[in-house]
C-alpha cells in the first residue's frame, strides 16, 4: 500500500513537471544530490525451519502437544541518502537505511510432568531488526531527457539485532543480541526527472546474507522502494 501511494504521488509530480518543463538537470552536468526513500522489504526467512527450532527448544522441557505460529516476513523500509553524480553515466551514493523488523511468534502446550508441571502453555518469540549504512556505485543509462535506467552495487555496513524469549509453564529464558557485518547488495531501477532539480527513482535491491552468520543468522532481503531526489547544483 505504501508503494502504491508513493507511485500515485510520483505520477502527480510527473504530470505537473511535464506541463511546466521538459528539461532535465543532471543529464550532462555533475553535481550533488540528496533524497528520501520508502518502500517494502521482504526477508527470506523459512517459517517451517523456525517451527522445527521452536519445537526442539520446547522439547527440552517436555514433549510439545499443540502449537501454532505466525511469521511477519515483510516490513516498511526507509532511508535517507546523499550522492554525487560525476556524469550522465556514473554516481556515488551513501546514506542510512532501515530495512525493518521481522517477527516470529509461536504458542502451544507441552507435557511438563517431568518437571513437576502438567499440560502447560508454551511460547517462543523472535524479532530480527536490520539497519545500516549503504555505500554504492551507480551506473546510469539516460533515455532522452526525462528518463534513465540504472544499476547499483555496494556494501551495507549492517547493524543487526535479535530479541528472543521462550517460556514453558513457569520457566522462562530470553535475551537480546546484536552483531555488525559488511554485506553486499545489488539492484536495478528506473528514474524520472521532474523538471530541473527533482527526480523520482523506483528501485529493487537485493541484500545478500545480511548478518554475521554467528550471533545473527545470515538472511537475504529484497527491497522495492520509491525515492524522491533533490539535486542542488554542480560542486
Amino acid at each position: 500500500m505504501m508503494i502504491e501511494r508513493a507511485l500515485k504521488i510520483g505520477l502527480a509530480f510527473l504530470v505537473a513537471s511535464t506541463v511546466g518543463s521538459t528539461s532535465a538537470w543532471g543529464a550532462s552536468e555533475p553535481g550533488w544530490y540528496y533524497g528520501l526513500n520508502a518502500g517494502r522489504a521482504q526477508a527470506d526467512i523459512v517459517k517451517s525451519e523456525l517451527d522445527a527450532d521452536a519445537n526442539a527448544l520446547i522439547a527440552t522441557a517436555g514433549p510439545p502437544l499443540t502449537s501454532s505460529s505466525t511469521l511477519t516476513g515483510h516490513d516498511t523500509s526507509w532511508s535517507i541518502f546523499f550522492g554525487y553524480q560525476f556524469s550522465s553515466y556514473f554516481a556515488f551514493e551513501a546514506g542510512y537505511l532501515n530495512l525493518g523488523s521481522f517477527a516470529y511468534r509461536y504458542a502451544g502446550t507441552a507435557n511438563l510432568t517431568g518437571l513437576g508441571g502438567g499440560i502447560d502453555p508454551t511460547s517462543v518469540d523472535l524479532t530480527l531488526d536490520f539497519k545500516g549504512y549503504p555505500v554504492a556505485a551507480i551506473g546510469m543509462l539516460p533515455i532522452g531527457q526525462l528518463f534513465d535506467v540504472h544499476a547499483r552495487a555496494g556494501v551495507l555496513l549492517t547493524n543487526a539485532k535479535s530479541k528472543f524469549s521462550a517460556s514453558a509453564g513457569t520457566a522462562r529464558i530470553g535475551g537480546n543480541e546484536s552483531a555488525s557485518s559488511q554485506d553486499l547488495f545489488y539492484g536495478a531501477g528506473a528514474g524520472m526527472n521532474l523538471g530541473d532539480i527533482w527526480s523520482l527513482s523506483l528501485d529493487w535491491v537485493k541484500y545478500s546474507k545480511v548478518g554475521d552468520g554467528n550471533v545473527i543468522a545470515d538472511t537475504d532481503l529484497d527491497a522495492l522502494s520509491l525515492s524522491l531526489i533533490y539535486r542542488f547544483g554542480p560542486f
